[in-house]
């Protein structure tokens, strides 16, 4: 079975991984990962329900497997492990891209924010206060070139770190001010992504550590299997109502201890499909197929 899945999990990994790809971490992804999980268990039913029913017979044909792919949602196979399973890894999933995405941003805006003021610093061309550059300007210089006017040029000689911070510190004082409030917003923000992340978050409910999601996959996915093995010669019966009357309309049933009308187009789709011994194929029951449900 494993060999005949591998196409199915290749897919879903693939999604996962192009989903934190540096590549789409700054734009906006197309990929819907509950979708992607809840296809990956449609294109594992039909290989399930093959071992479990009927495991000596022919394979299915390419027709009966559309057909069961298109019954999960009604015959849910494996329980509630896919929905389970596939919001939980969108949720960590979509928390680590925007993790990535907001350091990628943060480095982004560091390496900009560190041209912007040097330039600004060394020509004053923001026009927000001409003394205040003009000053600036002229401790640049005098830090940079004064000790090579008086002869110093002995190779690695700087200057002092003490006038060398309180240079740096007038010419961005202005700028530093404005981007401190919002970038330590910032940072703050990104340490509790970064705990919820690691697995640390108040609330263990919700768990967004993506390595541990990730080990879990194959231990959630075959324990679905198993489920899906185990009820197998239940799945066709689990969700069919017993006819107790029929037209070529109508049906009255009783499903789960309870009367209900059922309209015969309804009742095919809840009974699902039927495999055609002769084609190989599958088709909707006949309404003489209805009544003996």
């Amino acid at each position: 079975m494993a060999i005949l899945a591998r196409e199915p999990i290749s897919s879903l990994y693939s999604d996962l991984l192009a989903t934190v790809m540096p590549s789409v971490t700054l734009v906006t992804a197309d990929l819907n990962l509950e979708e992607s999980v809840t296809t990956f268990f449609a294109s594992l039913f039909p290989l399930v329900y093959h071992h479990a029913v009927n495991p000596h017979l022919r394979d299915f044909s390419s027709d009966y497997k559309s057909c069961l792919r298109a019954t999960i949602s009604e015959v849910q196979p494996f329980g509630d492990i896919p929905r389970q399973l596939a919001h939980g890894v969108a949720k960590t999933m979509e928390a680590t891209r925007v993790l990535l995405q907001a350091l990628n941003l943060g480095a982004e805006v560091l390496n900009s924010t560190d041209t912007l003021l040097m330039t600004d610093s060394v020509d004053g061309s923001s026009g927000v206060n001409g003394a205040q550059w003009s000053e600036c300007h002229t401790a640049l210089l005098r830090m940079s070139y004064c000790p090579t006017c008086q002869g110093l040029t002995r190779a690695g000689l700087k200057a002092c770190s003490g006038y060398c911070l309180n240079v740096l510190r007038g010419c961005l004082t202005q700028h530093a001010s404005e981007l401190d409030l919002p970038w330590n917003g910032f940072v703050e923000a990104i340490e509790r992504l970064v705990v919820a992340v690691k697995g640390h978050d108040s609330t263990p409910a919700i768990v967004l550590n993506v390595e541990e999601v990730v080990r879990s996959l194959d231990t959630r996915i075959s324990e679905a299997i198993m489920y899906a093995m185990e009820n197998g010669p239940n799945l066709e019966k689990k969700f069919l109502p017993v006819v107790l009357y029929w037209s070529e309309t109508w049906s009255l049933g009783l499903e789960r201890n309870r009367l209900r009308v059922f309209d015969n187009r309804q009742l095919r789709r809840i009974s699902g499909p039927k495999r055609d011994e002769t084609t190989g194929g599958c088709r909707n029951l006949n309404n003489e197929e209805l009544h003996n449900l």
